[in-house]
């Protein structure tokens, strides 16, 4: 019998403690996701939640940011892309 959602089994914390790297991954993050399932390589995702800490108050202190998968997926390069080009003047 075939059900009627997708199980999320995968489930990923990422804490970054710079302010800059933690906006560009929060901002482009739902949009890699949605990219992959549109392409068929995920079959369904969920955003939990995004956090900074002492962000005001105190400086950037540390960002969480919370989703989870069906299928494991390694977003470790996509993270070194997107500090790589935070740390770079070019726009393309």
């Amino acid at each position: 019998m075939d059900k009627e959602y997708i199980e999320l089994d995968h489930r990923y914390v990422l804490e970054l403690d710079q302010k800059e790297l933690f906006d560009t991954i929060r901002d482009n993050l739902p949009s890699c996701l949605q990219f992959l399932q549109d392409k068929g390589h995920l079959k369904g995702y969920s955003l939990d939640n995004a956090a900074s800490l002492g962000d005001k108050a105190e400086g950037f202190v540390r960002g969480r940011l919370c989703y989870r998968t069906d299928i494991h997926i390694d977003i470790y390069e996509l993270m070194k892309e997107l500090e790589e080009g935070e740390n770079t003047n070019d726009r393309k």
